[in-house]
């Protein structure tokens, strides 16, 4: 005689085992295994191919489902697509808790790392709940591809890049002096790459990669391990506090009678508290989500531009699908507080695959780095500058005409505008205002172009030194390029530099080294840049 569960209408069933498996939001719904195996009849009602709306119910409560929607990929959803992730998710957890590493690791990191895109509360739980914290740490410490099988180079990349987007601010002060300094040893050559040639693109040099997501195959590009690498050695050397001079004026108003030339004290103070990378806290214990009336978060959308990267070829300008999906306007607008780190001249003379991880000297020093930037767009039917024409630092990307010798650049209140000196021709960009669409009331998406001006706030001049700053962002995948040259004429010695990097996460992060067009050699580094709410400050 079938008991009371096997004659239970198939709904209410369903209720009942998704109620048992949504107990435990961070477990797998085993308690949907134990309901199955009382009976063949259950087994047959509640499995997999019979009744996947329960398993795509699950899947819904247990992950994040936001981002695929705003992305489009959900287009592809069915019930037995998602009940296919869920397992295939829950799999690559369960060997991330018992730290295996088996010949499919590669395939295991694209899973955690298209997790980690799509996160907006509820998939990096189940990350930090299945460990993925010292999982990653334990693979970057490895030192290698060579000891693990089917560790490969992706894997590496991988790795670094999951470490980065699920590291908290909590975990890096507990974690060793050791540990750190022995993780900072291997992120360096990534970070640090070769610094005599220009930064090229996003996504790395290896050919695409057939990646199942959602039971479809999406081919993507890897992403380039540099800029987590840069990211993580900032974090982790924020942990060292700066040391500020004692021989120092206190601040610059009591020396306004004895002039002064450099930081004060208060600079040094001023610096330590906006240079600071900003890592997240970690997120609240399981405990305190309601799982019922989960509350709507949209963190994933900041990973929207690093997704579409990755379906980009690179530099390929006629790219229109994912154009708009790469820069949002306005971006780089605002002022930037952060600080750059010097490599040593060794490294930069001989190279870093002459100098294995372990033996790779450390930062020279750290500087303060600052620049309140203002966006300008090229609308029809003005023409903007020729990006293969001429220019001033081809390896730079800055695609700038060269010097004043060609153009005369006026910049006003309504943008900029170039203006020919041998002929009539004139190139107008309008300054982006985040209230209004511009003096012509043009959307800024739509904008063939778009330039850079900035200038340090004289306060930080007067400390660190003042310059001026013109640049360029590349539509096609939304790198920035931005020249630094010095304001004043008696700071000539200290350079033209570029910096070349992407915003991640609200970050403008990159390497920098010394104009091409001056031959300067012998100094580069990386840096990174958070924007400063003015309002706040």
């Amino acid at each position: 005689m079938a008991s009371s569960l096997e004659r239970m209408p198939l709904d209410i069933l369903v209720d009942i085992a998704f109620l048992c498996a949504s107990s435990s939001p961070f477990l797998p719904p085993t308690a949907v295994l134990h309901l199955s195996l009382t009976s063949r009849t259950l087994w047959t009602m509640l499995s997999r191919q019979t009744c996947p709306q329960l398993y795509a119910r699950i899947y819904r409560a247990k992950f994040d489902i936001a981002a695929p929607a705003r992305r489009r990929i959900s287009a592809f959803f069915t019930t037995t697509c998602l009940a296919d992730e869920l397992v295939e998710r829950f799999r690559v957890l369960r060997r991330i808790h018992h730290r295996e590493v088996t010949p499919t690791v590669e395939n295991d990191l694209w899973k955690v790392y298209m997790m980690m895109l799509e996160d907006d509360g509820m998939n990096e739980r189940q990350l930090i709940a299945a460990g993925i914290l010292p999982y990653v740490s334990e693979l970057i410490a490895s030192g290698g591809t060579s000891k693990i099988p089917g560790f490969t180079d992706v894997a590496y990349s991988l790795v670094v890049w999951i470490s980065w987007l699920t590291v908290s601010r909590d975990f890096l002060l507990r974690e060793q002096a050791d540990v750190r300094e022995q993780i900072l040893r291997l992120l360096r050559p990534f970070a640090l790459g070769s610094l005599t040639d220009p930064l090229q693109s996003f996504i790395s040099d290896s050919p695409g990669q057939d990646v199942d997501h959602f039971s479809r195959k999406l081919t993507l590009a890897c992403p380039n391990p540099t800029f987590p690498a840069i990211l993580l050695t900032f974090a982790r050397e924020d942990a060292i506090a700066i040391q500020i001079p004692r021989h120092l004026p206190p601040t610059r108003e009591l020396t306004d009678t004895q002039p002064h030339n450099g930081p004060t004290m208060g600079d040094f103070r001023l610096y330590e508290r906006h240079s600071r990378l900003k890592v997240r806290s970690a997120l609240p214990s399981a405990a305190f989500i309601d799982q019922t009336h989960p509350k709507p978060s949209h963190r994933s959308t900041k990973y929207d531009h690093d997704f579409f990267r990755l379906l980009l070829h690179p530099l390929d300008s006629s790219c229109k699908v994912f154009r708009k999906a790469v820069y949002t306007p306005g971006s780089i607008s605002g002022l930037w507080e952060g600080s750059l780190l010097v490599a040593t001249s060794s490294y930069l003379s001989e190279g870093r695959r002459l100098m294995p991880p372990p033996h790779l000297p450390n930062f020279v020093c750290r500087r303060p780095l600052q620049c309140h930037l203002r966006e300008h767009y090229c609308f029809t039917p003005n023409v903007p500058f020729d990006v293969n024409g001429r220019c001033d630092d081809p390896c730079a990307v800055s695609w700038l005409p060269t010097g004043n010798t060609v153009y005369q650049v006026v910049e006003n209140t309504d943008g900029l505008e170039f203006n020919h000196v041998k002929s009539s021709r004139k190139i107008q960009y309008q300054t982006f205002h985040s209230d209004v669409l511009g003096k012509s009331g043009r959307d800024p998406r739509q904008a063939l172009d778009v330039l850079i001006s900035g200038e340090t706030d004289p306060t930080h001049g007067q400390a660190w030194g003042a310059f001026n700053f013109i640049g360029r962002v590349r539509l096609s995948d939304g790198m920035i390029t931005l020249k630094r040259e010095p304001k004043n004429a008696g700071d000539a010695n200290l350079g033209t530099w570029v910096f070349e990097g992407y915003l991640l996460g609200g970050q403008f992060v990159g390497r920098w080294r010394p104009s091409a067009a001056l031959h300067q050699g012998g100094i580069g580094g990386i840096f990174s840049l958070g924007k400063i709410d003015l309002d706040a400050r």
